[in-house]
């Protein structure tokens, strides 16, 4: 009986790929939703002040881009939609990152249009 490999976790897809942006020049400063602990000993998700904001937030050559990750067959929640509407009406790029070789593409035709 053989296992099904299952589809990798939405964090791994964005440490390889932060990885790979970086090492292509790109800066990146990820936006963390990660869990802190109250003095109270409650665990909670600190409030972003943008609802939406995309996982990482990167600059290369002067283009403002925001990457959200998802994992195959998610989708955006409304207030990521809203949040790329901004980004887009603002002059920047929005992108979904499914995979490592989705933002392996992403660096390739950003290298093409400069």
């Amino acid at each position: 009986m053989t296992r099904r490999r299952k589809d990798p976790l939405e964090r791994d897809i964005q440490k390889a790929c932060v990885m790979l942006l970086r090492l292509n020049g790109w800066l990146c400063h990820r936006m963390s939703q990660q869990p802190t602990v109250s003095k109270k000993g409650v665990k909670f998700f600190p409030k972003s002040e943008t609802p939406g904001v995309a996982d990482i937030l990167c600059c290369v050559r002067g283009q403002f881009i925001a990457v959200e990750f998802k994992r195959q067959g998610e989708k955006q929640t409304m207030t990521q939609i809203l949040y790329e509407q901004q980004v887009e009406k603002a002059g920047g790029i929005y992108v979904v990152v499914h995979s490592i070789d989705e933002a392996q593409t992403l660096v390739r035709r950003l290298k093409l249009e400069a």
